[in-house]
């Protein structure tokens, strides 16, 4: 659907992007005459569809909308405030509140714990058995329909039935029974809703994989491994609510709740999981100890069943203080490659230092060398004075005046330009003849530089 910002849609002004889910884009709007806000979600007629066929379509939407507003009496369902047709667009005005998704809960803080779990999904399956009570079933329950509310923390279902719009072949909370064609009844949204307790518990979903007919054989045929981070009781009500089998499920998705509320453990949990690969010693003894029906034998199993669990979280823990180690590492590596690399800049940091120093140095350090002295000759250096002799050199940094007595002469050269350290770097100096002669008693004052310059 193309962009609908600042359009006007049956009384609304759609004012920007909200957000995006598996059906692609909803808007914020605002009703023009009482100022209401608004969730606006539009389908477009898609380009070259007949007008009968498109007719059809905008009523099938409608009557999936109207079964949501059918239910909205409830406080888990997202009200259903206005929908119908403009033109090609068939579009649906949702009650607006200031929430989150499931989604981004997860993606920011990760995974849950348990208590928090029970009471978020006390709401979700409270929600959706009142809805199957009245014959509706929401067919596409992922971690984008479920908002909790920032104000009060209560959760809403959003989109109940609008996912039969679209194609969910490759959606991983698809019930096995949905991949065979089926919509779906209240069993497949208690398949879902246990994929999502199984996320919130864990951080991942029961099947993951990124090729599609992957991802749909393994809903199929295969059973997620059990979550041994968690107690016994737990690991067997997600198994029963992802059973293939949509008649070997709870009956109702509170039972499901009641029962990880209670510790209790569901009859017929299901299929034997596979083998997890961190846990093959004493998962393989405890399975095989099934086929001896004795106390003893129940008793080892509780037991090891703890033991699961216990080196599960050892286990955990090892793997989070090996990233954290990776991580350092990494981090160390890093900074020993800058090392290595610094002293490559050490001949640049040199000659860029040349530059400055030979072009600045003419205008600041000047420097003479006594070549001739007749008679006597004095340099004058802050409170000292001191008798100069041949080959002696003159700083005009710290020089303040040079005396000659009478009949006496003093003959200097000049070395100015790029002179770096002339006392151990005569090549690096631009010489000149005699161009100081000072002859009797006579006093340069007060720097030598510019007397010699």
């Amino acid at each position: 659907m193309p962009d609908m910002t600042d359009r006007l849609v049956a009384g609304y002004e759609i004012q920007s992007e909200f957000g995006r889910d598996a059906l692609g884009a909803y808007y914020r709007a605002r009703h023009t005459e009482t100022g209401k806000l608004a969730i606006f979600r539009g389908f477009e007629r898609p380009k070259n569809l007949p007008t009968a066929k498109w007719q059809r379509a905008a009523k099938h939407l409608a009557s999936l909308v109207g079964k949501q507003k059918s239910i909205q009496n409830h406080p888990g369902v997202q009200n259903v405030l206005s929908y119908g047709q403009d033109g090609d667009l068939f579009f649906v005005f949702f009650e607006y509140f200031e929430g989150r998704s499931l989604r981004d809960i997860l993606r920011k803080e990760g995974a849950k714990n348990l208590d928090w779990v029970i009471d978020t999904f006390t709401q979700v399956a409270n929600t959706l058995d009142h809805a199957a009570e009245h014959g509706v079933f929401h067919s596409d329950l992922n971690h984008y329909n479920i908002w909790i509310n920032n104000a009060d923390l209560t959760v809403r279902i959003l989109n109940f039935g609008l996912g039969r719009a679209r194609s969910k072949r490759s959606s991983p909370y698809l019930a096995p029974e949905q991949l065979e064609g089926s919509s779906g009844d209240w069993r497949a949204d208690a398949y879902s809703m246990g994929v999502l307790i199984y996320q919130c518990l864990s951080g991942k979903r029961p099947f993951e994989a990124t090729d599609e007919d992957e991802l749909r054989d393994a809903i199929a045929n295969k059973t997620p491994a059990p979550l041994y981070t968690q107690h016994k009781s737990v690991q067997d009500v997600i198994a029963k609510l992802l059973r293939k089998d949509p008649d070997r499920r709870y009956a109702s998705c509170i039972e499901a709740l009641n029962d990880l509320r209670e510790g209790n453990s569901p009859v017929d949990v299901g299929e034997v999981p596979d083998k997890p690969a961190n846990m093959t010693g004493v998962f393989m003894l405890t399975s095989s100890f099934k086929k001896i029906p004795s106390s003893f034998t129940r008793s080892f199993k509780r037991r090891t069943d703890a033991l699961d669990v216990e080196m599960q979280g050892a286990l955990d823990e090892m793997q989070a203080q090996f990233r954290q180690k990776k991580q350092s590492e990494k981090a160390q590596e890093g900074k020993s490659k800058y090392k290595r690399h610094l002293w490559k800049l050490i001949p640049l940091f040199l000659f860029v230092w040349i530059i400055v120093h030979a072009v600045q140095l003419p205008s600041r350090y000047r420097f003479a060398q006594v070549v001739k002295i007749e008679g006597t000759a004095e340099a004058v250096r802050g409170n000292a004075t001191e008798t100069l002799s041949v080959g002696q050199w003159l700083d005009g940094r710290e020089v303040k005046a040079v005396r000659t007595s009478e009949n006496s002469t003093l003959s200097a050269d000049r070395l100015v330009k790029w002179c770096l350290k002339p006392k151990w770097l005569d090549f690096a100096c631009e010489k000149h003849p005699v161009v100081l002669h000072l002859d009797g008693f006579v006093e340069k004052n007060p720097d030598i530089v510019a007397n010699i310059g």
